[in-house]
């Protein structure tokens, strides 16, 4: 994405992300393009939270190609739809790559443990969909120094996604991160990971999420199993848009991988391996006992309150 908006600002003439920002407001006054917000995405630490932001941006350039197909495109395949719609000089915009690509290029060498796109399945917390696996999104970025920015979506309505953020830290071969929503109120669920990293770079991570139902009356802590498949760009983004709920029999989560072009032969081991995880007999949710506890938490409460009253109301001999 980070490449596509800068080949845009390229192909637009634009000087400047406020000059970008007025082309966005121009087209939808509502638009979810911000100075600030551009300048996470461009450092590839965050995306757009509303996938109404890719319309805008096709109708920033004239394209009618549609939103969805900005977010599944290469940046290769969005230059050259820039030279189609706004006669951009190709020239301009292959120097905007060869630079973008040789700045990665002349990263630090070695093996990156972690980072990537991940299609991620864990189970439904909500008692309304008992049964069910979540799935989800889940980016890792490089920082400096072994550590990395995390961003987590789930998205349960057309209106309603969780979407949190963290910086996580790997340790031998396991990655730690406490992501929140930066953006929503305090009542946001915190999300915590705990997940193993096999091979350079993985192509499963699997350990524990920890997290509360995000909705309902029953807001419990609760760990989960967490497996995360790694993924290209585009199905990553083709995923985002789906709701999160998907049935945890064998033949829909087959399905559900088989739309993510992976690679041939590993959908049947995934699919009889996350089946086995999240079946009926496989992992269950580990929650809180809070109903044992709560007699208890009661009378202390009571004690508490009614403690001051009866020293006040001693009388001390002397």
């Amino acid at each position: 994405m980070a490449h596509k908006l800068r080949l845009t600002q390229r192909a637009l003439h634009c000087g400047s992300l406020k000059e970008l920002a007025a082309r966005f407001r121009a087209v939808n006054p509502r638009t979810a393009f911000e100075v600030e917000r551009a300048r996470k995405w461009m450092r590839g630490v965050a995306r757009p939270r509303d996938h109404r932001f890719y319309d805008d941006w096709a109708m920033v350039i004239g394209s009618a190609r549609g939103g969805a197909w900005i977010a599944a495109a290469s940046p290769a395949a969005f230059a050259d739809e820039l030279v189609d719609v706004l006669a951009a000089d190709p020239a301009a915009l292959e120097a905007v790559l060869s630079t973008l690509e040789g700045r990665r290029a002349a990263a630090p060498a070695g093996p990156d443990p972690a980072s990537g796109s991940y299609v991620t399945y864990s189970h439904a917390y909500s008692r309304y969909y008992r049964g069910s696996l979540v799935r989800g999104v889940l980016r890792i970025a490089p920082r400096p120094e072994g550590r990395y920015d995390l961003t987590y979506r789930e998205k349960f309505q057309e209106q309603h996604v969780i979407d949190v953020r963290g910086r996580a830290e790997l340790s031998g071969g396991l990655l730690a991160c406490h992501a929140t929503d930066p953006d929503a109120a305090a009542k946001a669920t915190p999300f915590l990971f705990l997940l193993r990293t096999p091979g350079h770079p993985p192509h499963v991570l699997f350990g524990q999420m920890l997290a509360a139902a995000a909705f309902g009356p029953e807001r419990e802590p609760g760990a989960s199993p967490f497996v995360a498949v790694r993924v290209g760009d585009a199905a990553a983004a083709r995923t985002e848009d789906k709701v999160c709920y998907l049935d945890a029999k064998e033949a829909a989560i087959a399905e559900d991988l088989g739309a993510l072009d992976l690679p041939r032969g590993a959908v049947g081991p995934l699919t009889e391996a996350i089946a086995r995880v999240f079946g009926a007999s496989g992992t269950p949710i580990i929650k809180t006992p809070f109903a044992e506890f709560a007699d208890a938490c009661t009378a202390l409460v009571r004690a508490s309150v009614a403690a001051p009253n009866r020293a006040a109301s001693m009388k001390i001999d002397t």
